[in-house]
């Protein structure tokens, strides 16, 4: 009789054992599909408007903003309070900014994380859409927007080096870092 109860006990230590290592083997591959989903996934007609558009604005951004309460003189992009904000008329600055997007998009060699305080963002329009881009280096994420439309969740690699390098030229405020 009591070899029979051990006999059960192992059954269910074993059972028990093998149900847990099948849910982890779940959670990773789920979690896998999750980042794979945020990596690299930007359309041709996004990528075209980046890399074509005559009209192209920088923001500088508040990161820490989104549940503040806001002055009606404040100006807003996306929820967070634009501390200034750059006209990109000259094309090569526009190449510039347009290629570190699309390198930031494209180096991904961190993972991503569960914030968003993005301290940059850029609009590009053409005739027939707009395209925000919200970028947080810190959390290695961009949000993308087509026409006030859902967002998209992108992980990203790189610095703020760049962006803040043409905000500082230009004497727009940067937040603190």
């Amino acid at each position: 009789m009591m070899k029979k109860i051990n006999l059960i006990i192992f059954g269910v230590i074993i059972l028990i054992g093998f149900m847990y290592f099948v849910f982890l083997q779940f959670k990773e591959k789920n979690s896998l599909i999750a980042k794979e989903e945020k990596i690299n996934r930007i359309s041709e007609d996004t990528w075209k408007c980046l890399n074509q558009s005559r009209n192209m604005v920088l923001y500088s951004l508040e990161p820490y903003s989104r549940d503040m309460e806001f002055a009606k003189k404040d100006v807003v992009f996306h929820e967070f309070k634009v501390l200034g904000s750059l006209w990109i008329e000259n094309q090569d600055l526009q190449t510039k900014i347009a290629n570190e997007i699309k390198r930031a998009v494209s180096e991904v060699d961190k993972d991503f994380a569960n914030c968003f305080w993005p301290r940059h963002g850029v609009r590009v329009s053409d005739e027939k859409s707009v395209y925000d881009f919200l970028i947080c280096y810190q959390c290695n994420t961009l949000y993308l927007f087509k026409d006030e439309g859902k967002k998209r969740e992108i992980v990203i690699g790189g610095t703020v080096n760049f962006l803040n390098e043409i905000l500082i030229n230009a004497k727009v405020p940067l937040p603190a870092q």
